[in-house]
């Protein structure tokens, strides 16, 4: 997934997220009403301004309200709750016979945000918040089998790093040149409107999707059936491989928008239970994502059309 943030490094959420986010409903406070014989006898009092209402799954970039959240020990399902189930959910299974779990946010407006935005790893154990990690670099052609986790294994094992500091090394990254090209912010002014609003019809329909398959809900250990209930669907693709039954879930439907995109999910079932679970790192959604999937995981079997 290759997620697109506009903001600058003082915003910390994607343009078109917080665009429909004040869209669908920002409030604030009250303007005040003119004229009349009073109007200048007492001014309103100001009202404080009220955070706006975030969509569930409609995003992964965090802002520093939310970082206390982040305590360790918390339950996952507790902060995410509290989050409104924003992040991109990348893997979880059992490493060294605990249940280890990573999702990804991006910090200081998101990884394409550069030289100040990036991802981060939050690292959670046996479904407790242990700790933020880098986003773990996979060297060029890197594979595994479907039910192995070299990333995650990485993840896990990697050094604790704090906000705060990745924060000074945001601050202390030279800004990139500035590159304006006068055509270019023209036609943004006479098509702007037009592609904003195709846009925000995109987002909505994505946000659907990243909710419905947020893979973050689910749970090792539960049956088909209930992950079935979780995510209001049948599996878009099954079949068998060495670590289990592996079953796809998700959609094939394409957006010209990719940003924040959403992601097909990839589970192992053994025994009838779920062992293990990949989405956002491995692969986008769309039918693209079940041929993405096989770049990485050498024992998928072949589509039916190829």
């Amino acid at each position: 997934m290759s997620p697109q943030c506009l903001f600058p490094l003082k915003y910390e959420a994607s343009f078109i997220s917080l665009a429909l986010i004040c869209v669908l409903g920002c409030t604030g406070s009250e303007p005040a009403t003119g004229g009349g014989a009073g109007a200048d006898a007492a001014a309103p009092q100001a009202q404080p301004e009220k955070e706006p209402a975030r969509l569930q799954s409609a995003d992964y970039v965090l802002v520093p309200a939310d970082y206390e959240k982040f305590r360790k020990g918390r339950p996952m399902e507790e902060i995410l709750k509290d989050l409104h189930w924003w992040g991109n959910f990348a893997e979880a299974g059992e490493i060294e016979g605990k249940n280890v779990s990573a999702i990804s946010f991006g910090l200081f407006g998101g990884p394409s945000q550069l030289p100040h935005g990036m991802f981060v790893w939050a690292i959670f154990v046996d479904g407790r918040f242990e700790k933020f990690v880098r986003w773990p670099d996979s060297p060029p052609g890197l594979t595994a089998k479907v039910g192995e986790h070299p990333r995650l294994v990485q993840g896990y094992k990697a050094e604790a790093v704090t906000i705060a500091d990745l924060e000074k090394e945001a601050k202390a990254a030279p800004a990139p040149p500035s590159s304006v090209d006068p055509g270019l912010t023209a036609l943004g002014l006479i098509f702007g409107r037009a592609i904003e609003k195709r846009q925000l019809e995109e987002y909505k329909q994505m946000v659907v999707l990243r909710d419905q398959f947020n893979a973050a809900r689910l749970k090792t250990g539960m049956t088909q059936k209930e992950v079935e209930e979780v995510l209001k669907s049948k599996p878009i693709e099954s079949g068998e491989v060495k670590a289990g039954a592996f079953k796809f879930y998700g959609s094939t439907k394409s957006f010209d928008l990719n940003n924040p995109g959403y992601s097909n999910i990839l589970t192992v079932f053994k025994d009838g239970k779920l062992t293990d679970i990949y989405s956002a790192d491995y692969f986008g959604g769309v039918e693209r994502g079940l041929r993405d999937a096989r770049t990485f995981f050498v024992d998928l079997p072949p589509l039916e059309d190829e």
